[in-house]
C-alpha cells in the first residue's frame, strides 16, 4: 500500500485506520520500539486479551505463527500478531533465500504474511535488530509495502534533536537553550533512548527553572566519543591531570582499551584531515560528505580545526606514529593494556 512518513503514522493512529500488515523498523530505535507500542495499544488496547493478541520473538516455530494468524477475534475488534525483533541476518546467516532451506523459511514467512486481513494484523518490528535490507528482510520489506505500511526510522537530524530535548524540557517546567541542547547532543550522541534517559535525570534535575551548562557538565553522562573528544583535546593542551583522570573514568566504566584507542586514533585522523584540507585549499565542509561527518558529527571537524591549529603535519604524524604503536602493542604483546594507554598519554603530552 504504501512507505509512511511518521506524521503519517501519527494520523493513522489518531484516524484508527488499520490494515493487515505493518513493518516498522530502521536505524531510530527509540522511535521503533514506541510506535509499535503506540501502535498495538490502539489495535488491541492497553490490557491485551491474550487470546487475540499473540507475541512472537524467533521463527522456531512458523507453524505456531501461522495458526495465530487464523484465530478469529472474539470479543475484540482484531487479532494482533507481533513479530518481534526477528533477526533476518541471524535466522538466514547460513542460507540463501533463493535455495535450499533459505527458499523454504523464505516462502514460509511470506504465506504467513498473506493472512494478513481485515480481521488478522500483523506488525513486524525490529525495536533492537538492524538486519541489512538484503535477501528475506528485502522480501518482507517490499511485501509489506505492496500489501500493508511500512515505516522506516532514520537518525533524527540535529534540528530535529534539538527540538526533542527542547519539548521534553516543558513536561518538568524547564527551559534550555539550543546551544546547551547541543551540548546534551554532543555529550550522549544522537541516540534518542540515551537523550532520553539522560535529560530525564537533567529536567527532574533542574525542575521548574532555565538549564545550565553546569547542570549538564554535572548530571548528563557523557558517552565514550565524548570522554575520548575531551581526552584528545587535554592531551592537545598537555593537562596530563584531566587526561589521566578521563582515562580513569573510561576503565572504571569498563570500556574495552581496543574501543579507546581506536577513538583516540579517529580523533587524531579528524585533526589531520583537517590540517591536510586547509594545506591543500579544500573547505573543511567538504570533509563532511567524503568521510562521514553528517548530522551531529559536524561538530567533530569544527572541533578538530580548533584543536589542532597549534599543530604542524609533521607533528601529527609523528603522534599517529605513537598511536599504532601503542595500537600494535595492544593486538600483538601481553603488555598490561592500561600502562600502554597511560604511556601513549605521556608520550602525545611530549611529543
Amino acid at each position: 500500500m504504501s512507505k509512511l512518513t511518521e506524521a503519517h503514522f501519527k494520523k493513522l493512529l489518531k484516524d484508527k485506520a488499520f490494515s493487515g500488515i505493518y513493518m516498522i523498523y530502521g536505524d531510530e530505535k527509540y522511535s521503533v520500539k514506541r510506535y509499535t507500542e503506540d501502535l498495538i495499544k490502539k489495535i488491541a488496547g492497553e490490557d491485551p486479551d491474550d487470546f487475540c493478541f499473540h507475541v512472537f520473538k524467533d521463527f522456531s516455530n512458523p507453524d505456531a505463527i501461522s495458526s495465530a494468524c487464523d484465530i478469529i477475534p472474539f470479543m475484540a475488534d482484531y487479532n494482533c500478531v507481533w513479530l518481534k525483533d526477528i533477526d533476518t541476518d541471524e535466522l538466514f546467516k547460513n542460507l540463501t533465500s533463493d535455495t535450499g532451506k533459505g527458499k523454504e523459511i523464505t516462502e514460509k514467512f511470506l504465506e504467513i504474511l498473506s493472512k494478513a486481513n481485515g480481521e488478522t494484523i500483523i506488525i513486524i518490528s525490529q525495536p533492537t535488530v538492524t538486519p541489512k535490507a538484503t535477501g528475506i528482510q528485502k522480501k518482507i520489506i517490499d511485501y509489506a509495502d505492496k500489501h500493508g505500511n511500512v515505516l522506516y526510522i532514520k537518525k533524527k537530524t540535529d534540528q530535529e534533536l534539538v527540538d526533542f530535548i527542547t519539548k521534553a524540557s516543558s513536561k518538568y517546567e524547564c527551559k534550555i537553550s539550543g546551544a546547551n541542547a547541543q551540548k546534551i547532543i554532543q555529550r550522549c550522541g544522537n541516540d534518542l533512548n540515551t537523550i532520553t534517559n539522560e535529560t530525564d535525570k537533567l529536567f527532574s534535575f533542574a525542575y521548574g527553572r532555565e538549564v545550565t551548562e553546569k547542570d549538564i557538565s554535572m548530571i548528563v553522562t557523557p558517552n565514550t566519543e565524548y570522554n575520548i573528544f575531551k581526552l584528545s583535546e587535554n592531551i592537545m593542551y598537555g593537562n596530563a591531570e584531566n587526561a589521566y583522570k578521563i582515562l580513569d573514568d573510561m576503565f572504571y566504566q569498563k570500556q574495552p582499551p581496543e574501543i579507546i584507542l581506536s577513538l583516540i586514533t579517529k580523533s587524531y585522523c579528524d585533526i589531520y584531515r583537517v590540517k591536510s584540507a586547509i594545506r591543500s585549499s579544500v573547505s573543511v565542509s567538504d570533509l563532511l560528505g567524503k568521510f562521514d561527518y553528517t548530522g551531529n558529527k559536524s561538530f567533530l571537524l569544527d572541533k578538530a580545526e580548533r584543536n589542532g591549529r597549534n599543530l604542524s603535519l609533521q607533528k601529527l604524524r609523528k603522534m599517529l606514529d605513537m598511536i599504532f604503536e601503542a595500537e600494535r602493542k595492544i593486538k600483538s604483546t601481553a603488555t598490561d593494556n592500561r600502562v600502554v594507554l597511560e604511556t601513549l598519554i605521556s608520550e602525545l603530552i611530549s611529543a
